[in-house]
């Protein structure tokens, strides 16, 4: 298998190795999350650290859900500073470059399950 942003068996045994279901979740969570950054960005411009902190929270249960493994990290640590009311410019983008290449290796996945 490919080396990408998602565990896949480990993946596939959270789901009871029900890969069309794993299949799903992904194609849900790529049209689901697609332009978080934007969102993300426009939310902290208005100061909505609340709203953003739950955002990133969905996003690290279904990258989860989903293991990917990094993005699950990436996420947890983000949320847990927005948690606090602050923000960090470098966990920002850690979290974002995470979560684009888990978007990009989504393709990648569906393809290897096919």
């Amino acid at each position: 298998m490919t080396q990408t942003a998602f565990d896949i068996q480990e993946g596939l045994q959270r789901l009871m190795g029900n890969q069309d279901l794993y299949k799903q979740v992904l194609k849900k969570f790529a049209d689901q999350f697609q332009n978080v950054g934007a969102e993300l960005d426009a939310l902290l411009e208005h100061d909505n650290i609340t709203e953003a902190e739950s955002v990133i929270h969905t996003v690290k249960g279904v990258a989860g859900n989903l293991s990917a493994v990094a993005l699950h990290k990436a996420a947890q640590d983000y949320g847990s500073v927005l948690k606090q009311g602050k923000t960090d410019d470098d966990l920002r983008t850690k979290f974002q470059d995470e979560m684009e290449k888990a978007l990009r290796d989504i393709e990648v996945v569906m393809k290897e399950l096919s």
